[in-house]
């Protein structure tokens, strides 16, 4: 069961994703989600390693 829900979830997803970037105001902005999510990661690890580095 966990092998089958595996693949159907990989496969829904691949496709949902091919189908929502044929739509123009889906794949405009998923850039700008995509680059909140890289620029807040980034800032998130950031802020984790100075923290630690100031407690060691």
């Amino acid at each position: 069961a966990n092998f089958v829900g595996a693949i159907a979830w990989g496969i829904g997803l691949t496709l949902a994703g091919y189908y929502a970037a044929t739509i123009p105001a889906v794949k405009t902005g998923s850039y700008a989600i995509a680059t909140f999510f890289i620029v807040g990661s980034i800032v998130a690890g950031i802020r984790s390693w100075m923290h630690n580095r100031k407690a060691a």
